[in-house]
C-alpha cells in the first residue's frame, strides 16, 4: 500500500542514509493488527477503553499526515496535545498519591499535569528514537514485556491481554524492520507506540507494594527518555531549536564510531532489560527507593560514559579523515 500511494522514506544524505526509498506504514500495520485483535478478544470491555481508542486514532492520523505531507513541528505537537487531553478525559492518568493529602483538588490537578507531561514525553521519545532499523520497535518490545509482567503480577488480566496483543504485533513488525529494514514505522507508528506505552503505564496500580512504585515506569523507559534529554542538551549547545532534526542521536554516534546496527540493537536491548529488571524489583518492593535512585544514577552515568567514548572515537576518526584529505590536497 505504501509503495502504491508513494508513502516512502527517501534518502537525503543527512539524516536518512538508507540506499533506497523504504516504505512507511509499518505503524499502520501494527495499529490495525492490534485494534482488530483487541476488539475480538476484548469486545465486552470496549466502553472501558473508548478514550484510549480515540486518542490512539488521533496519534495515528497525525503521524500519517506527517508521513505524507511533512508537518511542521508545532503542527505535530498540537496533534499530540489533543491526543493527550483525550487520554486524560478518559481517566487515563497516574492515580497513585505521593502525599497523604489524597483526593484534594490540588493533588488531582498535580497528578493530571504530571500525566500530561508523561504522555507528551514518551510519545516524543519514541518519535525521536526511531532513526535506525529496529531500534524503536526493539525498545517497545522490552518496555511492553515489562508492563505485561507487572500487569500479570497484580492480576490485571484485561490490561495484560492488551499488552500481549501489542507485544505480538510489534514483535511481528520487528521481523521486517530489523536491519536491513524493508519497511519503517513512520511517524504514525512511533507516535502510536509512544502513546500506547505511556497510557498503559496508567492502567497498572504501581502503589500496590510501594508508595513510590509509580517511579518504576521511568526506569522502564530510560533509554528513550535519556535520548530526549541528550538531544535537548546537545541542540541547545549547538544553538539550534531542540525540535529541529540533527544527526545527534545516540544511534548515529554509535554508527559513526564503527558500531554495526545489530551491535547497537543488542547493546540497547541489554541495557533496557537491565533497567526493566531493576524497575520490576523496585515495583515488588525488593529494592528500596533510595537504592533504586542510586542504581538509576549509576545507570545514567554508565550510559553517558559509553556514549562519551563513542563520541570521542567519532571525533578521532573524523580528524584522521581530515588529516588524510589535507595531506592528499598538499600532494
Amino acid at each position: 500500500m505504501a509503495i502504491f500511494i508513494d508513502i516512502l522514506d527517501k534518502p537525503d544524505g543527512i539524516l536518512k542514509m538508507q540506499s533506497k526509498p523504504i516504505p512507511y506504514l509499518g505503524g499502520f500495520a501494527i495499529w490495525s493488527g492490534f485494534m482488530i485483535t483487541s476488539i475480538i478478544f476484548l469486545h465486552t470491555h470496549v466502553h472501558e477503553y473508548a478514550f484510549f481508542l480515540y486518542g490512539s486514532i488521533v496519534l495515528l492520523i497525525v503521524g500519517l499526515l506527517d508521513d505524507i505531507y511533512s508537518f511542521k513541528p508545532y503542527q505535530k505537537f498540537c496533534g499530540q496535545i489533543i491526543a493527550a487531553f483525550i487520554f486524560l478525559k478518559g481517566g487515563l492518568c497516574f492515580k497513585e498519591q505521593f502525599l497523604l493529602t489524597c483526593n484534594t483538588s490540588l493533588s488531582i490537578f498535580i497528578w493530571k499535569f504530571v500525566s500530561f507531561g508523561w504522555i507528551l514525553s514518551i510519545v516524543n521519545a519514541y518519535n525521536l528514537v526511531d532513526v535506525m532499523d529496529g531500534l524503536a520497535s526493539s525498545l517497545a518490545i522490552c518496555s511492553s514485556a515489562f508492563l505485561l509482567l507487572c500487569a500479570w503480577w497484580v492480576h490485571a488480566s484485561s490490561v495484560a491481554l492488551l499488552l500481549a496483543i501489542f507485544l505480538g504485533a510489534v514483535a511481528a513488525f520487528f521481523y521486517y524492520n530489523k536491519p536491513a529494514a524493508s519497511i519503517y514505522l513512520g511517524d504514525a507508528g512511533s507516535l502510536f507506540i509512544g502513546g500506547f506505552l505511556a497510557t498503559m503505564s496508567f492502567m497498572i496500580p504501581w502503589g500496590t507494594f510501594s508508595v513510590f512504585g509509580f517511579c518504576a515506569p521511568i526506569a522502564a523507559q530510560a533509554i528513550p527518555l535519556l535520548e530526549v534529554l541528550t538531544l535537548i542538551i546537545i541542540r541547545k549547545y549547538k544553538k539550534i531549536p531542540f525540535y529541529r532534526g540533527s544527526p545527534d542521536h545516540f544511534s548515529s554516534y554509535f554508527q559513526r564510531a564503527g558500531w554495526r546496527k545489530w551491535m547497537i540493537l543488542g547493546y540497547c536491548s541489554f541495557v533496557a532489560i537491565m533497567g526493566n529488571i531493576v524497575a520490576f524489583l523496585f515495583f515488588i518492593n525488593i529494592i528500596s527507593f533510595s537504592l533504586f535512585i542510586l542504581i538509576g544514577m549509576l545507570y545514567a552515568l554508565a550510559w553517558y560514559i559509553v556514549l562519551f567514548f563513542a563520541c570521542n572515537r567519532n571525533l578521532l576518526l573524523f580528524s584522521k579523515k581530515t588529516e588524510k584529505a589535507t595531506s592528499i590536497f598538499k600532494i
